[in-house]
């Protein structure tokens, strides 16, 4: 006997549609925030290339995180339950927002130090003024005359870095000063962006090319010499460097104290201070440039460099500096006991460091090395037993400059002349006087034994 089947009831689509409103609501509830957060990053960020004014990105950014994350989660209430949804959406975007709040004031809005900290600029020093030169750098100076007749080339002091400073610097002034005895004019700057001299408002002008246009502008149109003597320390030293490459015919002779590399794109790792430093002193440094406000500013500053500077001021950023170069001043010596006393740091330019080193020669630009090759200016070359920077990117001056000569002090650091004061002013006066050097030169080009 036959049967018949009863047919099944059928499923229709928007059976199974309602039954997935409810899935996609929820998942879209919890995705409300998330991408509130995100959305309200990214237009902060698009909006930064064309908005400077911190208060107004602040602003957007708020308004795009509760509007995010309030119509998404209206949206996902729709497909839940009907009832509340706006009072639910408005409490998700409102929520989610003071999330955003919470977490930028205490990150990226936390000021780096508090403002009742910040270092007010050093004074003037007597007898110090300034040069408005033609690039557009208001410069610190100071001038120390010559004892009796004035040799033809005066010597120019190059401070390191980049952007510390040596006007206000009674250390460097006392030392190199001494060389006036010998005849010699002696002229002490602080670099764009460091100590008493102008910092730019584009930070991204921070560059080697703009401190060699600068050196050139004050040799040129300042002091009105024919020929200089270069004396850099550190980065000093590729400034020098910099600019013998540029203008060969300017610089008499060149002291190259402790350089850092003439090409920083050559080396990515040519030293680190850490290495003469505590283990707790390196944590403290390592979690001081971790501070996420300072890697929003660096980010931001190639971005929008009008912007990051809105954002954090140039005594905040240059006080913070400062802190942390007193903590690796250390490091700079063999022994610490050699330091200045009651040296006080003021005057590190944060920028004119950080985007300096970023601007250096390479990616196309001319290498100073092809032009130093044949640069038959005379050099000396001097390094210490603890320098910190490593051997192979200072022996390269040795190596590139066909004139000139190596010393190296055993119980010195990167400041040579804190170290060994008198030895290091016998080999620089020597030097300058076509003397008998008072060590003999270094002619091997693996370093000493015990130096990396």
């Amino acid at each position: 006997m036959a049967t018949t089947s009863q047919p099944r009831p059928a499923t229709t689509a928007p059976a199974r549609n309602q039954k997935a409103r409810p899935v996609t609501g929820w998942i879209l509830l919890g995705l409300a925030p998330i991408l509130g957060l995100i959305g309200a990053a990214v237009i902060f960020l698009l909006a930064a290339f064309f908005i400077t004014s911190s208060i107004l990105l602040r602003l957007l950014a708020v308004v795009s995180c509760f509007g995010i994350s309030g119509w998404l989660a209206h949206r996902a209430t729709r497909k839940i339950w009907p009832l509340s949804r706006y009072r639910f959406a408005l409490g998700v975007g409102g929520g989610t927002t003071l999330v955003l709040a919470l977490v930028a004031a205490f990150t990226v809005f936390s000021p780096l130090v508090p403002s009742s900290e910040y270092l007010p600029q050093a004074a003037l020093p007597a007898k110090a003024s300034y040069w408005n030169l033609s690039t557009g750098s208001r410069i610190a100076y100071l001038k120390l005359a010559a004892e009796g007749m004035p040799k033809d080339e005066p010597v120019i002091f190059l401070h390191g870095g980049p952007g510390a400073y040596a006007v206000a610097h009674p250390a460097s002034v006392d030392y190199f000063g001494r060389l006036t005895r010998l005849g010699y004019e002696v002229y002490f700057y602080d670099q764009v962006g460091g100590g008493l001299s102008s910092r730019l408002e584009d930070v991204r002008q921070y560059s080697v090319e703009r401190h060699v246009a600068d050196l050139d502008a004050i040799i040129s149109q300042q002091i009105k010499a024919d020929k200089v003597i270069l004396i850099g320390q550190s980065w000093g030293g590729t400034l020098a460097a910099s600019y013998m490459a540029e203008h060969p015919q300017r610089v008499a002779k060149a002291v190259f104290s402790s350089p850092a590399p003439i090409n920083y794109m050559e080396w990515p790792d040519y030293g680190n201070i850490s290495d003469r430093l505590p283990t707790e002193v390196n944590r403290e440094i390592n979690q001081a440039f971790a501070s996420p406000r300072l890697l929003f500013l660096i980010g931001m500053a190639n971005i929008n460099p009008r912007t990051a500077r809105d954002f954090a001021s140039d005594a905040e950023l240059d006080t913070f500096f400062a802190q942390v170069i007193s903590k690796m001043q250390p490091g700079m010596v063999c022994d610490p006991a050699h330091l200045p006393k009651g040296e006080n740091i003021n005057g590190f330019g944060f920028w004119a460091s950080t985007m300096t080193q970023q601007q250096s020669p390479g990616n196309g630009k001319v290498n100073p090395r092809e032009a130093l090759a044949t640069n038959p200016t005379p050099a000396l070359v001097m390094t210490g037993e603890c320098n910190y920077l490593k051997w192979a990117p200072t022996y390269q001056y040795r190596a590139t400059l066909p004139n000139s000569t190596l010393l190296y002090f055993e119980k010195a650091g990167h400041v040579i002349y804190y170290d060994q004061p008198e030895l290091y002013f016998e080999a620089l006066s020597s030097f300058l006087q076509d003397h008998p050097l008072p060590l003999a030169p270094y002619q091997n080009s693996q370093p000493p034994e015990g130096v990396k």
